[in-house]
């Protein structure tokens, strides 16, 4: 029975993220346009994020989620949503989804809350770091992707 429960949250989530991404992507162009950067950090956080989970467990993810939440930024807030105790359980992309849906912020950042959507539920089925980085690069316009992976390049020789 619970297995059945978990199948039903899990085919929400898909659905619910694939809803927004039909939503959003058409605005991808503009978004690169006006907030290329915070987009790229938004995405190098979110593969950092998931680093943490992969190397360091649940623990050292509950404290970088507690530095987030502390943030002026509202979307580091968002993200620290997801990074609590109950960490990358479906109720809480369930009240990331909310969040999203209720908030009347610019494209740019709806933008953003869908790259870190997409991530906690990459992080959450286990994705690996490379493939992590592929969907990144694949929500971004084609003429975006080099620019993204020169970015993490540059990012990952500081």
């Amino acid at each position: 029975m619970k297995q059945n429960e978990e199948r039903k949250d899990e085919d929400f989530v898909f659905r619910r993220i694939q809803e927004i991404r039909q939503e959003i992507l058409p605005y991808s162009s503009e978004v690169m346009e006006k907030s290329r950067l915070e987009v790229f950090n938004a995405m190098k956080q979110l593969l950092y994020v998931a680093e943490i989970a992969r190397v360091l467990g649940l623990d050292p993810l509950c404290r970088e989620g507690n530095r987030l939440a502390k943030s002026d930024s509202y979307l580091d807030r968002f993200l620290a949503l997801e990074l609590n105790e109950d960490s990358l359980a479906w109720a809480s992309l369930s009240a990331m989804f909310k969040e999203y849906d209720s908030f009347q912020g610019s494209v740019s950042d709806r933008f953003i809350m869908y790259v870190y959507m997409r991530g906690i539920d990459m992080i959450h089925n286990g994705v690996s770091a490379h493939g992590m980085e592929a969907v990144c690069n694949s929500m971004l316009p084609v003429e975006e992707r080099q620019k993204f992976q020169t970015y993490l390049k540059l990012k990952r020789m500081k």
